[in-house]
């Protein structure tokens, strides 16, 4: 399971998220929340009044595998990868690498959209 490799999960989120906040000179990324399943990055752009709306990076899991998904701050899917496949193990991405992509996903959408 991915339970294992929750620490390194853990670590890749919170560096691409500081790298992220490194490479925008203009807006504060940051990590507001991390669970084993899931991550809500904040970018301080869209932060109007008390409201402070965030990206998410999200690990579902069931019967069949588990899929990654990065989120936009309406919770609507920018990205998914699949993490693991037990039908089709050939499609498997792993979990580092998925989590890169979500990051990506969710930092070059922050600037191209907004």
């Amino acid at each position: 399971g991915l339970v294992g490799s929750e620490m390194c999960i853990r670590d890749s989120i919170r560096r691409l998220v500081s790298e992220a906040n490194e490479n925008d000179a203009n807006w504060h990324w940051s990590l507001k929340a991390l669970s084993k399943t899931k991550a809500s990055i904040f970018w301080s752009y869209l932060e109007y009044g008390d409201q402070k709306p965030c990206f998410t990076i999200e690990l579902v899991e069931d019967d069949d595998g588990c899929l990654i998904y990065a989120k936009d701050e309406h919770g609507d899917t920018l990205n998914f990868e699949i993490v693991e496949c037990v039908g089709l193990p050939r499609l498997n991405t792993p979990i580092e690498e998925a989590i890169k992509m979500m990051a990506y996903s969710i930092i070059n959408t922050a600037h191209h959209c907004y």
